[in-house]
């Protein structure tokens, strides 16, 4: 007696199925055991601590100043700070371009439409 041959395919598929899950059981096992091998046999020491960033000395803001005059020319520079607190606008124009945007709605349409 023969199985059908859409039994037969499952039969297949769940034999590939199982013998893939067991070779990635078998590779994540190999590489915990080699990973611990390594821990174990080599000992760093702990990282040092990195330094706090300082304000930047007034050698550094006149060298600043002095490439940017000679990369974009005569221009006078009022302020170097961190770019995360120039943000705020750019969301705001985004809000109120999506907002200029709203359709009109038809009277025969719904609101989740």
């Amino acid at each position: 007696m023969s199985l059908p041959i859409t039994i037969q395919i499952y039969l297949l598929a769940a034999v590939v199925s199982f013998a893939v899950a067991g070779l990635i059981h078998l590779l994540v096992v190999t590489l915990d055991v080699t990973r611990r091998r390594q821990v174990t046999m080599v000992s760093s020491p702990p990282p040092s601590v990195a330094p706090q960033p300082t304000s930047p000395t007034a050698a550094q803001v006149a060298a600043i100043s002095a490439a940017l005059n000679e990369v974009l020319g005569n221009y006078r520079i009022v302020r170097i700070e961190t770019a995360e607190r120039g943000h705020t606008w750019v969301s705001g124009a985004r809000a109120a371009q999506h907002d200029s945007h709203h359709l009109a709605r038809s009277p025969g349409r719904s609101p989740s439409q």
